[in-house]
């Protein structure tokens, strides 16, 4: 009789066991069916939304954020290549009338620029010797003339050109090594904005100042662009003030190391500096010529990532152009350079001065594509 009982229950228990399992089952399925569902919905929900807010934003709230470039015009100083070519054709496509200035006006990157203009008749070739206070006179006659010709305003002045030299303070000819470079680099952006801040006043625009790194550090061997640099923030800092009741804004543009043509030659630079230079001031520093390619050399480095500042400048003085609302300065590091640069503001000089040696001797290790300095060797003494 127990057999019977048992053999009638454990079926039924198993059944039973078997049920609640299954039910136990369809419900986490269906638990785990309406949190895809929702989810699903919300995600769609989002991309929706995402897509709306785009819209209203490129539709309403970016053209109340962005200057509109209608009667207006921009002035950018050394447009032969590099940060200043790039930058004079993307605002000519943003629909800016461009007044670039080039050193060779007729040489290939004046050419390109002429060429390659999304509006041609907006990209005004002007020759300019930024040295030279005639040359400045004459395009600030040709701009006033063009202004009132096309019933524009000089809404930004972009002080782009500069020159760098580097190696030791005795190196070089003293013209060639600092005079030339604070002439370029420092002297003439003051006249050139002496020049064009009473059309900049009238149009309540702006100036952006391509400073540098080095505007707030001295880099090994890079004392005269150094110098130049930091007279520039200087500058910058005061004119904030001065202009400030003129509705003038000014920003400066911080780039750390970038592949421009002026860095590539750097090298050669040097070895310019070294050829002009008596052999009883050069035999000292021979020692010294390995860390100064090692402090050059950083800009191969991937970690410093030059290719990606390059591109990442260039985008921040066009927007420094095109923008209604900028800050003060904009600072273009390398990702792990950030904390760095925070810290070095902070820290005391001695740590600074010990933390850029250690990056330049670990950063200027990899240079299999080194032989020798361009034109630095000891067979061109």
């Amino acid at each position: 009789m127990a057999f019977i009982y048992v053999s009638l229950i454990l079926p039924a228990i198993t059944a039973l066991f078997i049920g609640l399992s299954l039910t136990y089952i369809i419900h986490q399925i269906w638990i785990i069916d309406m949190i895809v569902l929702y989810c699903g919905g919300a995600v769609l929900i989002i991309l929706a939304a995402w897509k709306t807010a785009q819209k209203l934003l490129d539709t309403y709230l970016y053209p109340m954020l962005i200057v509109d470039p209608a009667k207006k015009a921009v002035l950018i100083t050394g447009c032969d290549t590099g940060f200043g070519n790039e930058t004079a054709s993307r605002l000519n496509s943003n629909g800016f009338r461009v007044y670039a200035c080039c050193l060779f006006p007729n040489k290939d990157g004046a050419k390109k620029l002429k060429k390659t203009a999304k509006f041609p008749d907006n990209m005004v070739i002007m020759p300019l010797d930024v040295t030279k206070r005639e040359n400045i006179d004459k395009v600030l006659h040709d701009v006033e003339e063009d202004l009132k010709t096309h019933g524009l305003e000089l809404w930004c002045l972009v002080n782009n050109a500069g020159i760098a030299r580097s190696g030791p303070l005795e190196f070089g000819d003293f013209d060639d090594h600092f005079r030339n470079v604070l002439q370029v680099n420092t002297l003439a952006v003051v006249e050139i904005t002496r020049k064009f801040l009473p059309l900049l006043r009238q149009s309540k625009g702006r100036i952006v100042f391509l400073c540098s790194l080095t505007s707030r550090y001295v880099l090994p061997y890079s004392t005269a662009y150094s110098m130049s640099k930091h007279a520039v923030l200087a500058l910058v800092n005061g004119l904030r003030w001065e202009l400030r009741k003129f509705g003038v804004e000014v920003v400066s543009i911080e780039p750390n190391f970038a592949k421009t043509d002026m860095f590539r030659n750097i090298l050669a630079v040097y070895g310019e500096l070294e050829k002009s230079t008596p052999k009883e001031i050069l035999d000292p520093y021979e020692k010294m010529k390995e860390e100064f390619i090692n402090s050059q050399y950083v800009i191969n480095n991937p970690i410093f990532d030059a290719d990606n500042i390059r591109d990442k400048t260039i985008d921040t003085i066009v927007r420094s152009v095109n923008e209604k609302i900028v800050p003060f300065s904009r600072t273009i590091d390398p990702t792990f350079y950030k904390p760095i640069n925070l810290l070095s503001r902070i820290v005391p000089e001695e740590w600074a001065f010990i933390a850029v040696l250690i990056l330049f001797r670990f950063a200027g290790q990899d240079r299999k594509s080194i032989s020798t300095l361009a034109t630095g060797s000891k067979k061109n003494r």
